[in-house]
């Protein structure tokens, strides 16, 4: 707990001195929320395709929380192996690319598939508070502080531009 108090003040004590200007961090957040739209697109068209590959196979009836799994990880294999096609054919490039993806999205959102993902995430996130249930306030702190700690750490400056006052 001393390690963790301790580089909080290190870290606070280096946002202070390099005094970043807001402006830049509004940038960062803005790159992360971009950052995690395209990756939230990129999930749902996963598991669209992968759910159109699972029922062309067959495998329907399968449990929500592995459907889930399985179908965004097939989904994200066929999204590797398209962006090695747009690749190979020469045309990879980031407007045709979001072209894509923004297409893909509004067929998979057409077809009902963002209700379905709605549905699956809310079975495994059932699943991960009945598993998760099992631990103490303190294990639940202690899993949770590294991801709070990874996003206090985003928004300091760069570290290229750490210099000898701290």
């Amino acid at each position: 707990m001393a390690f963790i108090l301790w580089t909080g003040i290190i870290i606070s004590a280096y946002y202070v001195v390099q005094k970043p200007g807001l402006l830049n961090a509004f940038t960062g957040l803005a790159d992360t929320l971009w950052t995690l739209t395209v990756a939230g697109l990129l999930l749902l068209n996963a598991y669209g395709f992968g759910m159109r590959t699972l029922q062309w196979v067959g495998l329907n009836s399968i449990d929500s929380v592995d459907r889930l799994l399985l179908g965004c990880g097939i989904g994200l294999g066929a999204l590797g192996l398209l962006g090695l096609a747009f690749s190979a054919a020469q045309i990879a490039s980031a407007p045709i690319l979001l072209l894509f993806l923004m297409g893909t999205t509004v067929f998979f959102v057409l077809t009902g598939y963002q209700q379905k993902l709605r549905d699956d995430l809310k079975a495994l996130a059932a699943n991960w508070n009945l598993s998760f249930s099992q631990y103490s306030l303190f294990a639940k702190f202690a899993i949770l502080l590294p991801f709070f700690l990874s996003f206090l750490l985003t928004l300091v400056p760069p570290f290229e531009a750490f210099d000898a006052l701290l």
